[in-house]
């Protein structure tokens, strides 16, 4: 966004908060419930998405730490092993 178009956004906003009226309206108990159950199902999912990627994500934060202390770093370090690399 150019500075031009950050100006006339800006006064857009500006003139809508200044010429507003009340709504008179209030959040009932079926609104606030629904909020609600909106906000706990993003948190279960994300919950859900972090479990479902943590062995990459502790792998990627392994790979960072050992990087800033300057260890050496194993190429297969913090991965899940799969079924191919079981004997039998």
């Amino acid at each position: 966004m150019t500075g031009f178009q950050y100006s006339i956004f800006a006064a857009a906003v500006a003139v809508f908060l200044i010429f507003t009226t009340p709504a008179y309206a209030y959040i009932d108990m079926g609104t606030g419930s629904m909020i609600f159950q909106m906000l706990a199902a993003g948190l279960v999912g994300f919950l859900f998405t972090v479990k479902m990627y943590w062995v990459s994500i502790k792998a990627k934060v392994g790979h960072l730490i050992a990087r800033l202390a300057g260890k050496p770093i194993s190429p297969d370090a913090g991965t899940a092993p799969n079924d191919t690399d079981r004997n039998g």
